[in-house]
């Protein structure tokens, strides 16, 4: 029976000697390159057909969450902090940063940073803390923050942030009913009317720390804005802003 599957052929089937004769050298390279030439143009034709979604895994439709990726753009927080307790937030990060690596951007490499607090409304303590003279082995519950947080900082000492981040278009800041302690993600100083402006007709309260919370005050504004001692919203201030009904504030660059 004969076998289908057979590669080499058997004697009886051997060719002439005229015809095993390899073909020359150049013409086997030339043979080579006009394949390679013609399966590179293959791949690329196909390629240039396939959608964005099919080389990504994602679809464009999917990207609709609150950060505006596509339209981001540099933007470089440089501001100097310290010493006393503080209340600031940071545009320029990412939504997730931890502690570690935040520290890695500042000028002591956080050495003067003795402890920082976020507000965790959901948390048993309502705080999630870093504490700096706390040994290793011993559980931070402020793990990470991001540009949507106002951060408090206990500072020994004075700090420069330096760091090159990305800022989009607009942002939306997630807020629940009640107290807020959010960041001011926005690359200029805005009016308050202005820069609360989708959330004007939500809020009871809006307060910030001016200064230290050892010598400094709390600057505070309630509806209608810009009556009271807040008029503006400024670069790397944390707000508290508590809310009659969950919302999402609107924040332009």
């Amino acid at each position: 029976m004969m076998d289908d599957h057979r590669i080499l052929p058997t004697p009886r089937e051997a060719p002439s000697h005229a015809a095993r004769r390899a073909p020359s050298r150049p013409r086997q390279l030339m043979a080579w390159f006009i394949i390679a030439l013609t399966l590179l143009l293959i791949v690329t034709i196909a390629l240039s057909k396939l959608a964005p979604t099919h080389l990504t895994g994602r679809s464009q439709k999917a990207v609709s969450t609150s950060v505006n990726v596509s339209s981001s753009e540099p933007f470089t927080c440089d501001t100097t902090f310290g010493p006393g307790t503080i209340l600031k937030s940071f545009p320029c990060i990412p939504l997730e940063i931890s502690p570690e690596e935040f520290f890695e951007n500042l000028s002591q490499k956080g050495g003067n940073v003795g402890a920082m607090f976020k507000y965790a409304p959901n948390s048993a303590s309502k705080w999630e803390v870093y504490n700096s003279s706390l040994p290793n082995y011993t559980t931070q519950t402020l793990s990470e923050f991001g540009r949507f947080d106002g951060v408090y900082f206990v500072m020994k000492g004075s700090e420069r942030l330096v760091y090159l981040g990305y800022m989009p278009a607009s942002i939306n800041v997630p807020m629940k009913a009640g107290w807020n302690l959010v960041g001011y993600p926005a690359t200029q100083n805005r009016q308050l009317g202005i820069g609360l402006s989708t959330i004007n007709t939500s809020y009871t309260v809006v307060k910030t720390l001016e200064g230290t919370a050892e010598t400094g005050t709390y600057l505070v504004d309630t509806p209608p804005p810009g009556g009271e001692t807040l008029t503006e919203l400024e670069l790397y201030h944390g707000y508290w802003i508590n809310l009659t009904s969950a919302k999402e504030w609107s924040v332009a660059k």
